[in-house]
């Protein structure tokens, strides 16, 4: 067992420094860690598995979160604030170029090996962890405004927790059948209230096939992404997916996928709302000290 760990670990080092096109990997390998009395997979499969598993990642584009590029996070972020800008003492503020820059690192960063935040459902909402998810957006919201209205304000932490709650908005709409459900527009709960988990029992694909919704399907959910080969789900649940492995699924991560580009347009409009939440919280509206310190400016 502890060689196992060992080359587990190498394979832990050796990944988190093919980063860029790699985050998919990333996030397998802290998703296929050893656990004690609950894994029964031999040693050497193990290992052969997981090393077939980051092969196969490897040469194909990975379908685990929006991409970290210009079609993905980044560019959905840079889309949203690029955009925001508000008016004050007749000065015309915006993100400077260093604000944007920190905002898409955290964004970033929550699909990090290191940080090990992909690894947590909520902060992508996956495994249908609604009220988990949009509960860290309420508090996010809270902690940004507190950052920007203290007696000693700092810029830089509300921009990192700023790029983080961004990338959770946005794999709303990549992860969830919002889209499939046939809206439109923004679900203008996130940043506002919270929106309870599904019961367990509540059947949203059939129960011999994860990889498709239920037809006529009325209720929210999200893909799962839960024991190798990761292609399976709960009785009755929808799968997320995995490039390569089992690609039907319920993401909408990357062109090409069906509803990424509705998915990829709420999530910018839906960064945008979030960022303008901000903004508008009294006591923030109109304070040029709190606008310029969330600004970077």
């Amino acid at each position: 067992m502890k060689r196992i760990r060992a080359v587990f670990v190498f394979l832990v080092v050796l990944v988190a420094g093919l980063r860029k096109k790699r985050v998919a990997v990333q996030k397998l390998m802290l998703r296929l860690k050893l656990n004690k009395g609950k894994q029964c997979i031999k040693g050497f499969t193990v290992v052969t598995t997981t090393l077939l598993f980051i092969g196969l990642l490897l040469t194909t584009e990975s379908v685990l979160a929006f991409k970290p590029n210009e079609q993905g996070h980044l560019g959905i972020t840079s889309d949203a604030v690029r955009s925001i800008e508000r008016v004050v003492g007749g000065v015309r503020l915006r993100f400077s170029p260093q604000a944007l820059e920190e905002i898409r690192k955290a964004n970033e960063s929550t699909d990090d090996l290191i940080s090990g935040d992909f690894f947590r459902s909520e902060k992508h909402f996956d495994n249908e962890e609604f009220f988990a998810g949009t509960t860290r957006l309420l508090e996010l919201k809270g902690y940004i405004i507190s950052q920007i209205t203290s007696f000693s304000p700092n810029g830089k932490n509300a921009r990192i927790a700023l790029g983080g709650v961004l990338h959770t908005i946005q794999d709303f709409y990549a992860h969830t059948n919002w889209v499939e459900l046939g809206h439109t527009s923004i679900d203008t709960r996130l940043g506002r209230t919270t929106i309870p988990k599904p019961p367990i029992t509540t059947p949203t694909s059939p129960a011999n096939d994860p990889s498709t919704l239920l037809p006529g399907l009325t209720v929210l959910t999200s893909g799962y992404f839960v024991t190798p080969p990761y292609c399976g789900a709960p009785s009755g649940k929808t799968r997320h997916g995995v490039s390569g492995l089992c690609t039907n699924g319920l993401n909408k991560d990357e062109p090409g996928r069906p509803g990424y580009l509705q998915a990829r347009g709420l999530a910018v409009t839906a960064s945008q709302d979030f960022i303008n939440q901000i903004l508008d919280t009294p006591g923030v509206a109109g304070n040029d000290r709190a606008i310029r310190t969330l600004m970077g400016i």
